[in-house]
């Protein structure tokens, strides 16, 4: 059975450098469309022997998010070219069965499960000793219970609808023995105009007319960047990708003009970096200007990637007060 999930695998070595990105909402005001907002894996980068935990940010106004989680291995022996956004409908058709990934016929795609997390174990010794290899996640998130069997078209083509969201991952998988580690980022809680609070309480903000705005604060725990500790002795710096949401207001950068790009326009990064000689790791903070709309519980989002499919979040819900 090992030898037939082997042979899926050792194509996807040779296809590792189709790797697709990630395609995520950009930043902004969440309203009444459903989303799924980004994916993370624990830990991002898997060795053989290993397991893997995947789970989702989803913005689901108004209903019950309920989750389908597929993992599908790219298989150039098909005669397929299988990227992390089409592996699933390359080897799916609409109304067939999707078996677990337990299963002993090793299924491709095959059913990681339907709950809001969802775990793999790789086999030790999948992967051959030098090699790397990329897993491809697929997550249906619908408002229908049964997601399989209501979004079966969608699932087939590869189509997201207005509530069936599909949002993919690639885990890369290396061998038992490779020294390669990745982490997820680590975020410290939010700072509102010098205040820190905890995300599993809902604080008051209180705005006035002279100041209907308040500044949030993220701190990043600059250890938990492995990509810039000096192996070497040579200084190191990085910048990672970050996304903001709000679902009532405006959330603008506050502090130095925002990176422009002409292909992607405004775009905001963190500068982290370690100069070698005891004085890092560091992050630079994110400063943002938070201008609440009306009254009532809101809610934060901040999303950091690293550069190497690492990502976090924190969710922060506010009770607005005024002016």
């Amino acid at each position: 059975m090992q030898s037939r999930f082997l042979s899926f695998v050792l194509f996807s070595l040779l296809a590792g450098a189709s790797c697709a990105g990630e395609d995520f909402p950009p930043e902004g005001q969440l309203r009444e469309e459903r989303l799924i907002l980004a994916i993370s894996t624990e830990p991002p980068l898997v060795h053989g022997g290993e397991s893997f935990t995947v789970r989702a940010l989803t913005h689901w106004p108004d209903a019950t998010a309920n989750h389908l989680w597929l993992l599908c291995v790219p298989d150039i022996s098909s005669g397929v070219f299988d990227e992390s956004d089409t592996c699933v409908s390359n080897h799916h058709e609409a109304g067939d069965p999707i078996l677990p990934c337990t299963d002993p016929s090793l299924p491709n795609p095959c059913l990681l499960g339907e709950e809001p997390e969802a775990s793999f174990f790789v086999p030790a010794g999948l992967i051959p000793s030098g090699f790397e290899a990329f897993f491809y996640i697929q997550l249906v998130v619908s408002s229908e219970t049964d997601v399989l069997g209501r979004c079966s078209d969608a699932i087939a083509d590869g189509i997201p609808e207005l509530d069936w969201q599909i949002g993919v991952k690639t885990v890369p998988v290396v061998s038992d023995d490779s020294t390669k580690v990745n982490i997820n980022p680590v975020l410290y809680p939010l700072d509102f105009d010098g205040v820190t609070v905890d995300g599993t309480e809902t604080p008051e903000v209180t705005l006035t007319d002279a100041t209907p705005f308040t500044i949030v604060t993220l701190p990043i725990d600059a250890t938990s960047i492995d990509e810039i500790i000096p192996t070497d002795g040579e200084p190191k710096t990085i910048r990672l990708d970050l996304k903001v949401y709000t679902d009532c207001g405006k959330l603008n950068f506050y502090g130095d003009p925002e990176e422009y790009g002409w292909s992607s326009g405004y775009h905001r990064e963190v500068k982290c970096e370690d100069l070698a000689d005891g004085n890092g790791p560091v992050c630079a903070p994110v400063f943002e200007k938070w201008t609440p709309e009306g009254e009532g519980e809101c809610k934060i989002l901040f999303v950091l990637w690293d550069l190497y499919g690492g990502v976090s979040w924190i969710e922060q819900h506010v009770l607005v007060i005024g002016p």
